[in-house]
């Protein structure tokens, strides 16, 4: 299995963040087609990260170990909108043909 790295940016503590943190685990935990680390930043005591990595809004979930890099920004409620906007709906499937 291919293990991805993700990065949430997230703009402090508040509920929405919180929110947004449970629903991507929620997701990439009952995927079943890869291993994954899960970088938590809070862009308000990291500003030099998110600019770093060219963030604009949070929150965005970057996917950072695949080229070319990918994201998605907003609502993380719906699981299929956060792996289809990142490309792994199937992502083993995908790897094996390559």
């Amino acid at each position: 299995m291919a293990k991805l790295l993700f990065k949430l940016f997230l703009a402090g503590p508040a509920n929405e963040s919180d929110q947004s943190i449970v629903e991507v685990r929620k997701t990439l935990d009952d995927n079943q087609d890869f291993e994954y680390d899960l970088e938590v930043i809070d862009v308000l005591k990291s500003p030099h990260m998110a600019e770093r990595c060219n963030i604009i809004a949070t929150p965005t979930l970057v996917l950072s170990n695949l080229t070319p890099r990918r994201m998605i920004i907003g609502d993380f409620s719906i699981p299929g909108k956060i792996l289809d906007g990142l490309g792994l709906l199937d992502f083993n499937e995908k790897v094996e043909k390559e």
